[in-house]
């Protein structure tokens, strides 16, 4: 975070022709969500004292964090390397979405399939909530369909 905090000043201070411009830009508005959660989070860990507090909002701001992500396609811009691979990407497109549904079918598929036959390896508890298996009382690594992807 320091990094690209220092990264980002030194660009502020060096913006030509003016700051105004540089802050309407719309790539430095997304380096200033990347930066600006890691200071909000540090600002309300030294505010708080309690451990104990419950921060679940600040979930919200390390999601905001992963938006540096789109600094890569900044970087696209100036690489002729990474325009080859973006016009790959693109042209070939569908077939990537009919690889991504033919997986996912897989998935859902073959995820139900053993869902069930190892069901038929195990009981469920209702005061536990979970399936057991019969051979050894231990839980079941299959609680459900999505657990078996």
């Amino acid at each position: 975070i320091g990094v690209f905090t220092i990264e980002f000043l030194l660009r502020l201070w060096s913006a030509e022709p003016s700051r105004k411009t540089f802050l309407l830009t719309v790539s430095n508005w997304i380096d200033i969500l990347a930066i600006a959660p890691f200071y909000i989070e540090v600002a309300t860990n030294l505010v708080t004292t309690s451990r104990q507090l419950n921060l679940g909002g600040m979930i919200i701001f390390r999601a905001i964090r992963m938006t540096r992500v789109f600094r890569a396609f900044k970087l696209s811009k100036y690489n002729t390397d990474l325009q080859i691979v973006g016009l790959a990407m693109t042209t070939s497109l569908d077939a990537l979405v009919l690889l991504i549904l033919l997986l996912v079918i897989g998935m859902i598929l073959f995820g139900s399939v053993i869902y069930f036959v190892e069901q038929s390896a195990a009981e469920f508890d209702d005061d536990q909530v979970l399936w057991i298996r019969k051979s050894d009382g231990v839980e079941h690594h299959f609680q459900s369909i999505p657990h078996s992807f």
